[in-house]
């Protein structure tokens, strides 16, 4: 059980900056431009509650408006990890009170022999509570799937919320995100994995 522990630990190194963005359910509107960044720290856990060390990373994002319901982006952290995705908001607008959007990707990790070690698919539901325009709780259920050269697929299904604070073109967000873990045959483990941290986004 020791050995599964650190296995997930390693294959997880710096990819757990795509369990979220800590993100509302907006998209940015069309030919805007946003560039973000997110500080956070990672475990994984079993019955014994935080019993593995906790690893720090950064990660940087980067979005385009090609619609006002639909941004395409790019994520990379310091783990090595690198995801395209697309945000489609399906419910409300830049300006509504609840939003909810859609938001599928795809992302490789490197480890140390190939840019192909790791490959994951997220599919994530964010959505949100606007109280001001300026203050709003977000939320967002996932899914991921990942693919190792070793065949030890793992699945990872959770949810992430948090808060954010808009200053003008400036949003600071501060959020957490807790992720259980099945294995291969799709059976839960007694694994999961947690994130906090801290973001930044501009929007120009």
């Amino acid at each position: 059980m020791r050995f599964f522990i650190l296995l997930i630990v390693s294959v997880t190194l710096g990819s757990c900056a795509n369990l979220s963005r800590f993100q509302t359910g907006q998209t940015i509107g069309k030919g805007n431009v946003s560039i973000g960044a997110n500080v956070s720290g990672y475990g994984v856990t079993n019955e014994e509650l935080f019993n593995v060390p906790f690893f720090p990373f950064l990660a940087v994002h980067g979005s385009y408006g090609v619609y006002d319901n639909l941004d395409l982006g790019l994520s990379v952290s310091s783990g090595g990890n690198a995801q395209v995705f697309g945000k489609f908001q399906f419910v409300g607008d830049q300006a509504s009170f609840f939003s909810m959007a859609v938001e599928p990707g795809m992302s490789l990790q490197y480890s140390g022999n190939s840019v192909f070690d790791v490959t994951r698919a997220h599919l994530g539901l964010p959505f949100s509570l606007h109280f001001t325009p300026k203050s709003s709780i977000f939320f967002e259920p996932k899914l991921i799937g990942q693919i190792v050269e070793s065949d030890a697929n793992t699945y990872f299904s959770g949810i992430s919320g948090g808060y954010e604070k808009k200053f003008q073109t400036i949003s600071l967000t501060i959020g957490g995100s807790y992720f259980g873990i099945s294995d291969q045959d799709i059976q839960i483990t007694d694994q999961s994995l947690f994130q906090i941290g801290l973001g930044i986004t501009k929007v120009f």
